[in-house]
């Protein structure tokens, strides 16, 4: 099927019959889909509405949407028409509504529309399965398979091993001959040698980054491997999808970017080192900006409690870094990136934040009542976007020797520790047991990102995971 949908000069994606409201919402689309320079031109806008954006959900989430094998229309195809009954609207509109959308969303004065927050909300998530599917033809064109791998795991397959199998023919370049389909094999035997696979011919850990911390597994894994039946539900939208982009931006592990590992059948053993063990963390959750004001205050409230980042002392002094408590606290809060849409020229532990205006900008606006979410300024929107995605499905918290700040998974204990391994670009969260731990999930633990903790002369040790 591979030759078949990449040779033909147009795939046409048939969505099933159309719905009652069709005609509205095919033309709301062609018009939220319309070239930039035509934006500027006034539209309809008593047709932005919930009820379009569910119109639109609706649409979205038709079971074409669903479908592991139906990916490979839209990712290998050189055009796309989505069809339904009589109406039709050509994949490059779709895409250009993701950028209207996100244009939007920056800016108030974007174009001519004039759309309300709550418009937006509900239209952002309307457009997820959209968002995933743009996600999964850009790492495909950089031959990126883990990533397509994480963006395609909300596809479903009535032959739970298809949500590999019918991943693996998009697996290309380094990737090919990844693994072999054998229904025979019991799913989780599949999931862990995929891992095992990937680990391999690799050399790194990023598939670590899949696991979905916090929601409880269907299947009997080992911990390190990802359990792809589970539905991530709410977790997984753009800020999940946006996140998993930055992973390979971070180098955790520094110059030991090969992993160094043991296995035996549900054990790995990985050579790293426990940094640092979890001491606070809070017990409520960044979320959703459409929480209550009242809410929203007590958690800045909280962060502010763990972090304490308004005293003089400086942060860590891991390895020579410099920076105040507060430094840290806002930089921890972005992932270290203030705007993820730009190359950073040294480490995050080494700048100096020279103006705090966006970060105000941001606590103003996340405290306040406010009525809009765009922003009159790119760097404050830039803040509030990594901001989002670094904190998706984490906790925020604070270990115990170093008071190290970070974003852990949510279900993330006292007690935990914060690990880096060898060929990991992210810490990794364990959970001591009697001789072995267990993996929790990633995180963003700030002062270690770039190899800090991984420095010449360090000592590493096998960790057995479970």
């Amino acid at each position: 099927m591979n030759d078949i949908y990449s040779n033909a000069a147009n795939v046409i994606v048939w969505l099933g019959e159309p719905m009652s409201d069709a005609a509205l919402v095919f033309d709301f689309l062609q018009d939220f889909g319309r070239q930039r320079k035509e934006l500027l031109k006034s539209a309809d806008e008593s047709q932005y509405t919930e009820q379009m954006a569910m119109s639109v959900r609706l649409l979205l989430t038709r079971s074409w949407w669903t479908r592991i094998w139906t990916a490979q229309e839209w990712i290998l195809a050189q055009r796309t028409t989505f069809q339904s009954g009589q109406y039709t609207l050509a994949g490059e509109v779709l895409l250009r509504c993701l950028d209207h959308y996100r244009r939007h969303v920056k800016h108030t004065d974007c174009c001519g529309m004039h759309l309300a927050s709550e418009f937006l909300f509900s239209l952002g998530d309307s457009l997820q399965p959209l968002f995933a599917l743009d996600a999964v033809k850009q790492s495909y064109s950089h031959q990126d398979f883990s990533s397509t791998l994480g963006y395609l795991r909300m596809r479903q397959a009535t032959d739970p091993r298809d949500k590999v199998y019918g991943v693996l023919a998009l697996a290309a370049s380094q990737y090919a001959g990844l693994l072999r389909a054998d229904y025979n094999a019991p799913v989780e035997e599949v999931y862990e040698q995929l891992v095992l696979a990937l680990i391999d011919r690799t050399k790194w850990l990023d598939i670590f980054s899949h696991i979905a911390s916090n929601q409880p597994p269907n299947l009997k894994l080992p911990s390190w491997v990802p359990d792809w039946t589970v539905d991530m539900g709410k977790e997984y939208n753009s800020d999940w999808t946006e996140r998993f982009k930055m992973i390979t931006k971070y180098d955790a592990c520094g110059n030991w970017v090969t992993a160094e590992y043991q296995y035996s059948p549900g054990i790995l053993r990985v050579r790293g080192t426990v940094v640092d063990t979890i001491t606070a963390f809070g017990i409520n959750r960044l979320g959703s900006y459409k929480k209550t004001h009242a809410y929203r205050n007590m958690l800045l409230d909280e962060m502010l409690e763990i972090a304490n980042p308004l005293d003089t002392e400086y942060y860590h002094s891991y390895h020579s870094q410099q920076q105040t408590r507060k430094e840290a606290f806002w930089l921890t809060m972005c992932g270290g990136y203030q705007d993820m849409t730009r190359e950073r020229p040294e480490a995050i532990s080494k700048p100096n934040v020279n103006d705090f205006e966006p970060f105000e900008e941001w606590e103003s606006w996340f405290r306040g009542t406010r009525t809009a979410y765009q922003f009159n300024n790119d760097r404050s929107r830039s803040v509030a976007d990594s901001i989002a995605s670094v904190s998706k499905g984490r906790a925020f918290c604070r270990t115990e020797q170093h008071g190290l700040l970070g974003w852990v998974p949510k279900n993330s204990v006292v007690g935990d520790v914060v690990a880096v391994l060898t060929g990991g670009s992210m810490p990794i969260v364990l959970r001591p047991h009697d001789g072995y731990y267990t993996v929790v999930g990633d995180a963003y633990v700030h002062g270690i990102m770039d190899g800090e903790s991984m420095a010449p002369g360090t000592t590493l040790e096998f960790l057995e995971l479970h």
